[in-house]
């Protein structure tokens, strides 16, 4: 087998019309292809801009909201005050629905957004007193939360039970609230300077 010979002047004059066909190409995108506008690329960013501070302010506006719910179902004493009150108020209430209030023991506090402060309440009585007794404890402006109710028969040819209720008192984490300020004061001056540029 032979190789194939080219001829020189084929290849050459092949080349000469790619490349002028090339040119043209080129020169026809050049002149008819559309530039890329500026005004549709800011258009856009100023879209994306006005979503975003739309999306903030909203968030802003909830978080105002979810503030004004919290400050009337959570503590705003230190965790040090929050049991001794908690206790004065189950105190009360154990009186008032005629219970039988055997302990009060506070737990390890739960520390996050919001710090978790839990009891466990023994008590003993009718059933239903202690059920009217939980259900006093939840109503929001006690701001305790029971998390669980264990009860057992105390007496089998009565209606007297024993039992524990495990309740959560609720606190904003001031530490956090602190942090989260300061950050957000930072964040404002930022944006302060995106804003001016």
């Amino acid at each position: 087998m032979k190789p194939i010979e080219m001829d020189k002047k084929a290849v050459a004059k092949f080349l000469s019309v790619l490349s002028v066909v090339v040119l043209v190409s080129s020169l026809l995108f050049v002149l008819f292809v559309p530039k890329p506008s500026t005004k549709g690329l800011a258009a856009k960013d100023r879209t994306a801009r006005s979503k975003i501070l739309t999306a903030t302010k909203f968030a802003k506006d909830n978080i105002d909201a979810a503030d004004k719910v919290l400050v009337h179902t959570v503590w705003q004493e230190t965790p040090e005050l929050v049991g001794p009150k908690a206790l004065a108020k189950v105190s009360k209430y154990a009186q008032d629905h005629r219970i039988k209030l055997s302990a009060f023991r506070p737990q390890k506090q739960i520390d996050g957004v919001l710090i978790q402060l839990p009891f466990v309440i023994t008590v003993e009585g009718s059933f239903s007193d202690v059920m009217e007794f939980e259900k006093e404890l939840e109503k929001p402006e006690n701001k305790l939360a029971v998390n669980m109710v264990q009860l057992a028969s105390a007496d089998a040819a009565s209606d007297k039970v024993s039992g524990n209720l495990y309740v959560l008192a609720y606190l904003v984490n001031n530490e956090l609230k602190t942090e989260s300020a300061s950050s957000n004061s930072a964040s404002k001056g930022d944006s302060k300077d995106v804003k001016a540029g």
